[in-house]
C-alpha cells in the first residue's frame, strides 16, 4: 500500500489559517475572533477555513498540540541510560518558555482550548508521552520502580494545567513568568517519583 504525499497547497492553506488564527487571537482575544476573520487574514475563503478546522476551537486544540510537539523537539525524548527526571524538567521548562514568550496569545488560546474541551482531547497525547518516559525511567533512569507511569503522568500533566490556569487568572500586569511556577511544581512532583 502506498501513501500519498500531502498536497502542498492544503498544507500551506492549513498553515496560513493557523498563523492567522494565532495572530488574531493574540490581538483581539479568542471570543472576539471569528472564523471569517481568520479566513480573511489568511487570504482564504470561509469554506476553506472550515474544511481545515471545523470550528475555532479546533484551532486552539491544534495550538496546544503544536506546543507539545515543539517542547518535545526542543528537548528530545529520553534515550536509554538518560536520567528521565532531567528530560521531564527540560520538557516542562520548554512549555513554560513558550508561554512566557507569548503570554497574551497563550492566555487567549488557553481560553479557546478549554472551550473546545482541549483537556479532554489533548490530554491523552501529553499524558501518554510522559507515561512512556516515566516507564523508561523506572528501569534505572531516576524514577522509582514502584511508580505507576499513568498515575505519575496524570499528576505531572494535571499539575502543569493547574499552574497555567492559575497563571492565566493573575492580572497580566502582575503575572510574571510561568516557567518558575512550572519548574517548582515539576520539581516537587519529581521528589515523589524518585527512587527511595
Amino acid at each position: 500500500m502506498t501513501t500519498r504525499a500531502p498536497d502542498p497547497r492544503r498544507v500551506r492553506s492549513r498553515e496560513l489559517l493557523y498563523e492567522a488564527a494565532t495572530a488574531l487571537v493574540a490581538e483581539r482575544g479568542f471570543a472576539a475572533t471569528t472564523m471569517e476573520d481568520i479566513a480573511h487574514r489568511a487570504g482564504l475563503s470561509r469554506r476553506t477555513a472550515f474544511n481545515h478546522f471545523p470550528s475555532k476551537g479546533e484551532l486552539a486544540v491544534e495550538w496546544a498540540m503544536r506546543r507539545e510537539v515543539a517542547a518535545t523537539a526542543a528537548t528530545g525524548g529520553p534515550a536509554p541510560g538518560d536520567h528521565v527526571p532531567d528530560r521531564i524538567r527540560a520538557w516542562f521548562r520548554e512549555l513554560g518558555a513558550l508561554t512566557d514568550a507569548d503570554p497574551d496569545g497563550t492566555e487567549q488560546m488557553m481560553l479557546g482550548w478549554l472551550a473546545a474541551l482541549g483537556p479532554v482531547r489533548h490530554r491523552t497525547t501529553a499524558a501518554r508521552r510522559l507515561a512512556e518516559w516515566i516507564e523508561r525511567g523506572r528501569d534505572g533512569g531516576g524514577i522509582d520502580p514502584a511508580t505507576d507511569p499513568d498515575v505519575a503522568a496524570d499528576l505531572l500533566f494535571d499539575g502543569y494545567l493547574g499552574a497555567v490556569l492559575r497563571w492565566c487568572a493573575i492580572p497580566a500586569d502582575r503575572r510574571g513568568a510561568l516557567t518558575p511556577m512550572v519548574e517548582a511544581l515539576v520539581e516537587q512532583a519529581l521528589v515523589g517519583l524518585s527512587p527511595r
